[in-house]
């Protein structure tokens, strides 16, 4: 699941993100509140149910990758800047699925037949 890791100067805390959209901003009412001064104003939303994830600036300045966007893709540890306010967006990829083992019956049938072949090679 993708996350934001948000450092207001204080320390970092990881806020996971919404599968639709999360609402990140100044704002009480935002999903992730950004509480440092330098961030007033500002409100942007990241659209996780897109693939990949998008960036949407509502309000106020974005930095992406030190750059600034009113509308971007996200992709695993891209920076943000809000002020003088650091995000950084996770998304790791799924881990690779182990490969299926065999079925049980499977099994079974294939120590059938080793025991048949040591059984007949027993009888030489």
């Amino acid at each position: 699941m993708a996350s934001i890791i948000v450092d207001e100067g204080e320390g970092s805390h990881e806020h996971p993100l919404s599968r639709d959209r999360t609402i990140v901003g100044s704002n009480p009412q935002c999903d992730v509140r950004l509480r440092h001064r330098s961030a007033t104003g500002s409100r942007f939303v990241i659209d996780s149910a897109a693939s990949p994830a998008r960036l949407t600036v509502l309000k106020g300045d974005v930095f992406l990758n030190d750059r600034s966007v009113l509308s971007s893709e996200l992709r695993h540890h891209d920076s943000l800047r809000v002020g003088d306010v650091s995000l950084l967006y996770l998304d790791p990829p799924a881990a690779p699925r182990a490969p299926a083992s065999p079925a049980p019956a499977d099994g079974a049938d294939t120590l059938r037949a080793l025991e048949r072949l040591r059984d007949s090679l027993k009888s030489r």
